[in-house]
């Protein structure tokens, strides 16, 4: 269950977020000065979305993007992606 509702964050939004691939790129490997997220790991990505919702990461496109999700969207979110 927990991919799945990463699944559907990472390529929809759920109706929380916008969709990764909207900056990340088709296949998350980013697209010009935004990074890549597929090739990460799980704790590397909980961290920065974590720090960016905290705002100990500054960053005015990714805070707005992370403000409304929990932990546990942010853990399935992180599950996906590790699953790619």
């Amino acid at each position: 269950l927990r991919l799945a509702r990463g699944q559907a964050l990472v390529t929809t939004g759920g109706g929380k977020t916008t969709q990764c691939a909207a900056c990340h790129g088709p296949d998350l490997q980013g697209q010009g000065d935004v990074p890549g997220i597929a090739d990460r790991t799980a704790s590397y990505n909980m961290r920065q979305l974590y720090n960016y919702q905290a705002g100990t990461r500054k960053s005015t496109l990714m805070q707005p993007i992370v403000s409304k999700l929990s932990v546990d969207d942010m853990t399935a979110i992180v599950a996906y992606l590790a699953s790619l």
